[in-house]
């Protein structure tokens, strides 16, 4: 079989297809392009417009493409400014109002460095014994990894010297760092798929960070955020990735005058 052609416009095409935004694959794009391009060759494909075809055709091939798509780039304390915010003035608020029984959804967790970051500003405010954290991605790999909480020192570099000397273990024999067991308590680790898979329960914080906005487009997003928003207590907050934003429609999400991406339904 010839080599599989797959190149920015071949890409481009089959991200139309699937109604997912170039925008936000453009700077993402060669890991998601390599595996595609393994998957083509698996099936015996060397063009991207016989690869569209049988998508269009085997609904298994399209779920396995999509999966291809995911992307979990990810680091502790991701734009640092806002966890510090998070932990000077949205959880104080959120545990004092919640008698300390605050509930939140890290949505699309990847391999866990999110609720993590999350669980160590409870402890860090003494709050973590009634707080729960519900960790949700549609990738087992990337539960099991996240359970395993042990990470190479590239996810580490927003990490404050105090916390990383604190709740970070060097693994012995190893360049990797492990969550202290205190911070993984408080975390409960579910498989599901964002697009179809929203918990019943309600929570004080929504973390919807550089996955829903970022990487779908259209009717689906209105749809998901709704359903979202809806888990929402009045009050709580929503919190999206730095570079994205809310589709219209959303007038009862007040914008923080601090970060453009932090929202508090009304």
């Amino acid at each position: 079989m010839k080599h599989s052609v797959f190149e920015d416009n071949d890409f481009k095409e089959l991200l139309a297809f699937l109604k997912r935004p170039w925008k936000g694959y453009r700077r993402v794009r060669k890991g998601p392009m390599k595996r595609i391009r393994r998957h083509m060759r698996s099936l015996g494909i060397s063009d991207a417009s016989s690869y569209i075809s049988c998508l269009s055709n085997c609904a298994v091939e399209r779920k396995k493409c999509e999966q291809l798509l995911q992307i979990t780039i990810s680091r502790f304390f991701r734009d640092r400014e806002l966890w510090q915010h998070l932990h000077d003035h949205i959880l104080p608020e959120l545990l004092t109002e919640c008698e300390g029984k605050t509930s939140i959804w890290s949505a699309g967790c990847g391999c866990g460095e999110e609720p993590y970051s999350l669980s160590i500003l409870l402890h860090r405010l003494a709050s973590d014994a009634g707080a729960k954290i519900l960790a949700t991605d549609i990738s087992q790999k990337n539960l099991l990894r996240a359970r395993q909480a042990q990470y190479s020192y590239s996810s580490l570099k927003e990490v404050p010297p105090a916390i990383l000397d604190t709740y970070f273990i060097k693994v012995a024999n190893g360049d990797e760092y492990e969550i202290a067991d205190n911070c993984r308590k408080n975390i409960v680790w579910q498989q599901r798929n964002l697009l179809t898979d929203i918990p019943a329960e309600r929570f004080d914080m929504v973390l919807l960070r550089n996955s829903l906005l970022t990487y779908h487009q259209g009717q689906i997003v209105q749809d998901v955020l709704s359903g979202i928003v809806t888990r929402l207590k009045q009050g709580g907050y929503l919190v999206t990735g730095s570079h994205e934003s809310l589709p219209t429609g959303f007038d009862h999400l007040q914008q923080s005058t601090y970060f453009s991406f932090l929202y508090k339904r009304c």
